[in-house]
Order: structure tokens, then sequence, then C-alpha cells
């Protein structure tokens, strides 16, 4: 693990990152620190970085800071842990919040609770969790930028398998997402539209521009090469369609306000300890949500098969694709109160 026993008697490591108090206990975090390095800090990294990471953690003095050898150096390992674990013990008391906050003894479950010291009310309780939540999930998109940004100094995760998938996407990251369709910067929401952005891809992009011209952009996206000018602009469409349309296709689980809890309004009602409620959002309003997603995303399709075409001399690939007809204008709908759509 990246944090242990004998640098937390008094919680000095997690102290770096949380205020907590000196007196708690790492054995009663650590099975979440376990969990949540197991779900998601090994997948984000690749179990070869992350087996580098703990290499280093466990002994920084021994490392081998040599320009020559064919690991990242001491110094920029530092720089990571410092991200990784900020974002690892936000998550680790997220998710082990509600027991740690509880005593399990023989006569069943119950919170301490004394004349100096009372539990939370609902609300900071609530706010609480959400500060680790955002905190560890935003955390998570820092690794990936810190990676990204100084991918030559880590030459183990720019050799993994992780790497590679992160450059074959297109929309690669949450705030990248985010500035498109605004989601909160939420990383957790952003992974829950992962297969939403896949089904697009796979029924919507894939037959538009063909399994031949779809691998070759992804090849040159992977390939280290600068874009050409018309290929951001084309994938620039590409990602404005995997947006919207996996919004569209998300939108019932993911809900109006876009949160992992679902399709919530805050309601002006409040209960004895003055906690605002949350309310599910009904199915009108989820197909309004889902309606406008759609109607952007097919326009999208509409606006990047014109490009295409203006632009065919271009993209010879797309041009020996059988969908395409040089000469045949694309179709236009207005999809606007209708109950289907198409391009």
């Amino acid at each position: 693990m990246l944090f242990k026993a004998s640098l937390n008697t008094k919680a000095e490591e997690i102290r770096k990152y949380i205020s907590v108090n000196s007196s708690i206990s790492f054995a009663s975090i650590s099975p979440y620190i376990e969990s949540t390095e197991s779900t998601f800090t090994k997948k984000i990294l690749g179990t070869d970085q992350y087996l580098e990471l703990c290499a280093y953690y466990e002994d920084p003095e021994a490392w081998p800071d040599n320009p020559a050898n064919p690991k990242a150096l001491a110094d920029d390992l530092a720089k990571l842990l410092k991200i990784v674990q900020k974002s690892l013990i936000n998550l680790a008391f997220h998710d082990g919040f509600t027991v740690l906050s509880i005593n399990i003894g023989d006569s069943g479950a119950y919170r301490q609770e004394t004349n100096s010291q009372k539990p939370l009310y609902q609300y900071q309780e609530e706010g609480l969790k959400h500060t680790f939540r955002t905190e560890g999930f935003n955390g998570l998109d820092a690794i990936l930028e810190s990676l990204e940004d100084n991918i030559e100094k880590y030459p183990v995760f720019e050799a993994s398998d992780t790497y590679t998938v992160f450059k074959s996407k297109f929309i690669k990251t949450t705030p990248e997402f985010d500035e498109i369709y605004h989601i909160r910067n939420s990383r957790l929401v952003f992974l829950h539209l992962q297969r939403f952005i896949d089904q697009v891809n796979d029924f919507v992009i894939l037959p538009v521009l063909g399994r031949v011209f779809f691998d070759e952009l992804i090849a040159y996206m992977t390939s280290g090469e600068d874009l050409q000018p018309k290929q951001v602009q084309l994938i620039s469409f590409i990602q404005k369609i995997q947006a919207y349309l996996s919004v569209s296709k998300g939108i019932a689980s993911l809900g109006v306000n876009i949160t992992h809890n679902g399709a919530f309004f805050h309601s002006n009602g409040t209960n004895s300890s003055n906690y605002k409620k949350k309310e599910s959002a009904n199915s009108e309003d989820l197909h309004i949500i889902m309606r406008n997603a759609a109607d952007v995303g097919h326009s999208y399709i509409e606006y990047m098969k014109d490009y295409l075409h203006e632009n065919i001399a271009d993209f010879p690939t797309y041009a020996d694709f059988n969908a395409y007809n040089e000469g045949e204008p694309t179709s236009h709908r207005d999809n606007t109160d209708k109950k289907t759509f198409w391009a």
C-alpha cells in the first residue's frame, strides 16, 4: 500500500492531506485504503507504474536516481506519490465514512455520543462526504494530467497498455468532457459515461466513418505525431458527438443534476436538522434533458458529415468508404419535437 502503519502512529502521513485527529487508528482506515488502491489507483496508474511507485515508497533513500536507469527518477516519483496519496486517502475516507462513524459490537451497531461530542448534522455529514469524494476523484484526473504532461519522466507508464488506452480515447479526461457538456468536473460521472461513449462509437460514429477510417484516426492519435488542423477539427466533432449522445443515453441512470446518485432536484423543504432534501427527477424532466442532448449530438453528426464532404481530398480513406457518395449532400432533419432521431 501507499500508506503504512509505521508512518501513521499519529496519522502523520494522513494529516498531510486531511485534517484528522492524531489519535485515529490506522488499522481502522487501512482496509479502505487497500480497496481504493485496487479499485482506482492501480487502474489509473497501470500495474507496472503502481509497482514502481510502491517500490520507491518502501525505500525512497535507496531508489536508483540515475538518468541512465530505465525508471522514473526519485524526485519525479516523489511528486507523483503526493498526488496519488491525496486522491487515495480522500477516496478511502469517503468509502469508509459510515463504518468509521459508528461502533460495532456484540450488542449491534451504534454511534458514540457524549456531552462534549455529538454526531454531525446530516447536512454536515453530506458536505464532508462530498468533499472527500470531490477531492478524491479530482485527484485521479490530476494523476493522469501529471503523468501525461511529463510523460518522458515516467518511462514505465509510457510503455504500459494503460497509457496506450488513454491515448486512444477521443475524450481523455474529465475536464475535456466538462468543456463540452457540464458534469461538474466529476470524474465519477465521466467514468460512469464510458460505457455509453463506447456505445456511441459502435452504433453512431463507426457507421458514419467506417472501421478503416476510424482505426486510422485512432492510430494517428496514438502515434505521437502532431495532428493536422483538419484532423483536429474532425476530432472536435467526434468529441461533441460522444459527449452529447453519451449523456442522452446515460441520463436515466445519471440524472438531471449530473451526479453519481442519479437524478435529483434540490427542494426548498428542510427537515428538523435544516438539511435540504433531494427529490428524484420525474420521467418528463429526464426526457427533456435526453432529447436536448440527442438533438445537439445528432446536429454535430450532420456538421461532421458536411465537413468531411467539403474536405474529402484530405480524407482519402473516408472517400473510399462505401457510405460516402461524392457530390451527394447530407440529409438534414429538424429533430425538434420528434419522437425519433436520425442523421
